[in-house]
């Protein structure tokens, strides 16, 4: 219903007035989440340019998984992670540009050939088959749509729910124990007291959730 929600509320935004440029988050993730395809096409139906922002969704998508990396060596197409992720935005033809951050000269390397190697419509269905698998691993792991925009906070009892997010998520895809451990540890530095509470920088655990809601109703997702 909150998808619906949303989707109801971009119709209605584009629909407002004669946009020339429109900017949303998508990758192959999060076709469901946010914007989704629907509200990708209805923008592009309305001649709207569209720029695409977290096309690697926070950097998860350039360091997959075992299991997502098993399905990308076993296809006879060879991609990078980071360029299944690109080749699947530069292939269709709603989008506009792709802003992919770069912290390095080897990240602008490698996202100016996977550039020069992209077009629209030319993945063929192997690799279309290959991004749909990834997809569905990636989501099966992702217990809760967080984007950590952060338009919940702040939370009235104390809770840092992006990072309480976060960090089950990050428990649920993680495969390997000490990982587990230092993100089962990260928790534990969060307080679950309201007399240890940083009211400038929100630190507070799950365990202070009431179940108010408030969060519900200001979340995007």
């Amino acid at each position: 219903m909150v998808f619906l929600f949303m989707i109801h509320y971009l119709f209605k935004i584009i629909d407002y007035y004669d946009w020339y440029v429109t900017q949303i988050q998508y990758n192959y993730m999060d076709t469901g989440f946010q914007a989704t395809i629907e509200g990708l096409k209805y923008a592009h139906g309305k001649g709207i340019s569209i720029v695409v922002m977290e096309p690697l969704k926070g950097g998860s998508l350039a360091n997959p998984k075992a299991e997502a990396l098993s399905v990308m060596n076993n296809s006879s197409v060879k991609h990078t992670p980071v360029d299944w992720a690109l080749q699947f935005l530069w292939n269709l033809l709603e989008v506009s540009v792709v802003l992919s951050g770069m912290g390095t000269q080897q990240m602008v390397d490698e996202n100016c050939a996977s550039a020069d190697c992209s077009g629209i419509g030319i993945l063929i269905s192997e690799e279309e088959k290959v991004i749909s698998e990834l997809a569905a691993i990636y989501q099966r792991k992702l217990l809760v749509p967080c984007t950590a925009c952060k338009y919940c906070m702040p939370c009235l009892h104390g809770v840092n729910i992006p990072q309480n997010f976060a960090i089950l998520n990050n428990f649920s895809m993680e495969e390997t124990p000490i990982k587990r451990w230092l993100i089962r540890r990260g928790y534990r530095k969060l307080v679950d007291s309201k007399d240890r509470l940083d009211k400038e920088y929100p630190n507070g655990s799950a365990s202070l959730c009431v179940n108010c809601g408030v969060c519900i109703e200001k979340c995007p997702q």
